[in-house]
């Protein structure tokens, strides 16, 4: 189970779409948590809002990891293909 590679207060960055932008996908920063109604799990703090903290989210221990990830993924981030 996923849950036993985090413990609470474990900064992590999870590849998150942007349900307002079709294709928008972000990696960002949040913090592993206890779902506030189930003690005994854990959750993802990002954006003010809990996540269930799933097998199926693409959750890395540090940026570096999740930059390879989303350029493996979905190409070059979109900081370095903007030319304005």
């Amino acid at each position: 189970m996923i849950n036993q590679d985090y413990n609470i207060g474990d900064q992590v960055y999870v590849m998150l779409r942007n349900p307002h932008v079709q294709g928008a996908v972000n990696v960002q920063e949040a913090q592993v948590v206890a779902k506030p109604d189930y003690p005994g799990e854990l959750a993802l703090l990002l954006n003010e809002e809990y996540f269930p903290l799933r097998d199926d989210l693409a959750v890395f221990s540090d940026y570096y990891e999740a930059e390879i990830a989303y350029r493996d993924a979905f190409g070059q981030s979109g900081a370095e293909d903007y030319h304005g």
